[in-house]
């Protein structure tokens, strides 16, 4: 069946159904091999094509599960690469930016009574409902990510003068991992684990927490390595373990040596990752950044 998609594929763009051409075919969302002229053409060819779309699906989804995330955005300020460590940055709830927390704290200590955005210099809440307003405008204007997380938090601790409501809270979580939030997504995966603000359902936990790692989020990594650890599968969280070193995390680059020591990790993955390792940390390091990590300034909130 591979090859045969593929052929058409080569030839030209052909329904999987039908055999129509047209420039304006979909291809199947789950393992892009083949085209369809509409949902008609799709759903008589199910049957068919059901067993070899499930196997590239999963295929397609173990490539995405262990490819080396993205590099995160620079923060605006400083031009250096943020941290995939998030305490490492701070969210500004007036332009929707990430700052690294060397900025922030330089900013802090050059600006007697600081009272404003790092960045766009908007002036910081003044009252403690400001903070929810601006993250509701956000979300409603912009679609922000982060802003639906944070509005999830607020709910789910009763921040800002709100009632403690976790079912609201896991609303904007489904809300804002639509949107791509990470974050959102990963706090998903635990709350369908422990049934927090919803039914317990270990299935959807699970597929959350790999969709979360797949956005490059670290402690999603972490906890995945160490479940398939649990389970007994050295070699999937071994290879878990060396992507969150590369992406910084110390203690995964500590587990990775023992991996290597007791033959688990193969030498050329071992100093690979090594390098990578320390070359990521040179990248994001600061003076600024240093002095902040030594103040033990981590973010802890949006303002």
């Amino acid at each position: 069946l591979y090859s045969r998609y593929s052929l058409m594929s080569d030839i030209d763009d052909a329904c999987a159904t039908c055999g129509k051409r047209s420039d304006g075919l979909k291809k199947c969302t789950a393992c892009k091999l083949v085209k369809y002229c509409n949902a008609t053409c799709q759903k008589a060819h199910r049957s068919a094509h059901k067993k070899e779309c499930r196997k590239r699906a999963k295929e397609l989804h173990e490539e995405a599960l262990f490819r080396q995330p993205e590099t995160p955005d620079d923060c605006p300020i400083c031009f250096l690469p943020l941290s995939y460590v998030e305490e490492q940055s701070a969210y500004q709830t007036c332009c929707g930016k990430f700052l690294c927390i060397g900025c922030v704290n330089t900013v802090e200590q050059m600006e007697s009574g600081w009272e404003s955005c790092a960045f766009c210099r908007v002036d910081r809440p003044s009252r403690e409902g400001e903070v929810f307003e601006r993250l509701e405008d956000r979300l409603e204007k912009y679609n922000d990510p982060t802003a639906g997380f944070s509005l999830g938090i607020c709910h789910a601790n009763g921040k800002y003068g709100l009632s403690e409501d976790r079912e609201k809270a896991h609303e904007y979580y489904l809300r804002a991992a639509k949107l791509s939030s990470s974050q959102a997504t990963f706090r998903l995966s635990l709350n369908y684990y422990n049934g927090d603000g919803c039914d317990v359902d270990k299935a959807k936990a699970w597929s959350y927490l790999e969709e979360a790692a797949i956005m490059r989020h670290l402690e999603a990594r972490t906890v995945l390595a160490i479940e398939e650890t649990k389970r007994g599968n050295m070699e999937r969280g071994g290879r878990h373990r060396m992507i969150a070193a590369v992406m910084g995390d110390d203690e995964s680059m500590s587990v990775v040596k023992n991996l290597y020591s007791l033959g688990h990790v193969k030498k050329d993955e071992f100093e690979v990752t090594l390098r990578k390792h320390h070359a990521w940390k040179e990248e994001i390091k600061s003076e600024q950044r240093k002095e902040a990590k030594e103040a033990r300034m981590d973010y802890v909130g949006p303002t």
